[in-house]
């Protein structure tokens, strides 16, 4: 009698389900069929004759809309029974074959495009090759719930735990007690999504309600295309005819006349704009910011001195700054800090007018072309000279009066001249390549070597200081 009406209740159960997935079934392009093998593990209530082992199975499902679907599945496994032999009266333990069937109304509840967890409902038949009793069938109503994880728009994995209420003839079980047992099983698997028919039913219905609707008059002030409908080529919602910006691209929200927004005005629309709150009469690049025509960082609009060369440094209203007044723009002034008043070059830097010949009074003793140190003030006022003018060079001229080889004493002007370079490198840090050294030897006299004083002004030095 109880087993009758257990079997009642499951089919009951199956044909509501059925009822609830047509009516919650829809002409949506989202139906599509599921393919889930899985693997899990079938548990049994305790102070029972049977012991759970892994099962492996598949469920074909499918999906009528985005929140309701029905499937249809099956699991084997071999569990374990316990029974008492009659002949040797111990208990002896044997593996069964078991397969499982059932059906289930699942309700979705999607969180995201891949995270969707869902609950069910459903009812099925537990079949076990039991060679020591009567029944082999045990009907169950079942429900749980699970996740699934979309990875791919068809592929998933998913997880899920049921309850089952299983019916159980006291003969099997052995004892006097509750003929309904609490069993679980729990299981994983992979989903893959195969495509369905929704598509075709939700056409077919377009077109039975596009033959019952009545034929519509084409209006004057639209345009429509070779199939009658009317024109938008760009797919932005405003008919050909009264868009003004057509080719808008796909997605772009346009205003009444079909053009994107231009929220700031300045004739560049919202999509492209890099500057959205540009002031209205202000003159926009492209990109809609404002113009920086000499890219010195100052808006044209704010800019007084619009054309500063590149490299300039300018101040707050975009006008080059020049430091040391001497009239090149810093920043391309590679001598920023001239005194007032010094000519200088197109660099910046200070210059000399003209050429400026420095008579050393530098007295070398015969054949000797060592600088004495009471020459450290006038050789000092020639690098001071040098320093102030760091665009200048120098050409150190030695010479020798007529006593001796005319060879040795072109090499010993050579070696003066050499000298007073040198003495100008270690002693003032002058660069070695503003200095050039000349030897003359007894060629350029300035006194008559036949006297004693005449030789003496005739071994001398000369700096000859120019631009560079």
């Amino acid at each position: 009698m109880r087993k009758n009406l257990m079997n009642t209740m499951i089919i009951g159960c199956m044909i509501s389900l059925l009822s609830l997935s047509w009516a919650f079934a829809g002409d949506t392009p989202s139906s599509k069929f599921v393919l889930s093998p899985f693997a899990g593990g079938y548990l049994f209530e305790g102070q029972q004759v049977f012991g759970g082992d892994p099962v492996y199975g598949l469920n074909v499902g499918y999906e009528f809309s985005d929140y309701w679907a029905m499937r249809i599945g099956g699991a084997y496994g071999q569990f374990q029974h316990a029974y008492l032999n009659n002949q040797s009266f111990t208990e002896t333990i044997e593996d069964v074959d078991a397969s499982i069937g059932y059906m289930d109304l699942i309700f979705k509840y999607p969180l995201s495009q891949h995270l969707e967890p869902y609950a069910f409902l459903g009812g099925g038949d537990l079949y076990m090759d039991l060679k020591m009793s009567d029944q082999n069938h045990f009907p169950f109503l079942k429900y749980g719930a699970g996740l699934t994880i979309k990875v791919f728009d068809r592929i998933g994995v998913w997880g899920e735990f049921s309850h089952s209420l299983v019916y159980e003839d006291q003969d099997v079980v052995g004892q006097s007690g509750d003929k309904y047992r609490n069993n679980a099983m729990y299981a994983g698997g992979f989903s893959f999504y195969l495509g369905g028919f929704g598509e075709k039913r939700s056409s077919a219905s377009a077109q039975k309600s596009y033959r019952d609707a009545p034929p519509q008059v084409p209006r004057e002030d639209i345009l429509y295309d070779i199939n009658g409908k009317p024109w938008d080529s760009d797919g932005d919602g405003v008919n050909e005819q009264q868009d003004q910006c057509s080719g808008t691209p796909a997605g772009i929200k346009v205003d009444t006349n079909g053009c994107p927004f231009d929220q700031d005005q300045d004739g560049v629309f919202d999509y492209m704009d890099h500057c959205q709150n540009t002031g209205r009469y202000v003159t926009v690049d492209k990109f809609g910011c404002p113009k920086d025509s000499d890219s010195d960082g100052v808006y044209d609009m704010e800019d007084h001195c619009p054309d500063t060369p590149g490299q300039a440094i300018v101040g707050i209203n975009g006008c080059p700054t020049d430091s040391d007044a001497d009239g090149v723009y810093d920043g391309l002034d590679q001598c920023p800090q001239t005194p007032k008043g010094m000519t200088v070059d197109e660099k910046g830097c200070p210059q000399l007018e003209e050429s400026i010949t420095f008579s050393l009074n530098i007295i070398f003793k015969a054949n000797s072309f060592d600088v004495d140190s009471k020459y450290f003030g006038e050789l000092k006022e020639l690098a001071n000279m040098m320093k102030q003018y760091p665009k200048t060079r120098v050409v150190i001229e030695a010479h020798t009066d007529s006593s001796g080889d005319r060879m040795a004493n072109l090499k010993l002007s050579q070696k003066r001249a050499d000298s007073v370079r040198h003495y100008l490198i270690d002693h003032f840090k002058i660069d070695p390549f503003r200095i050039e050294a000349v030897g003359f030897g007894e060629e350029k006299p300035v006194a008559d070597n036949g006297t004693k004083e005449g030789r003496v002004k005739n071994r001398r030095a000369v700096a000859i200081l120019s631009n560079n």
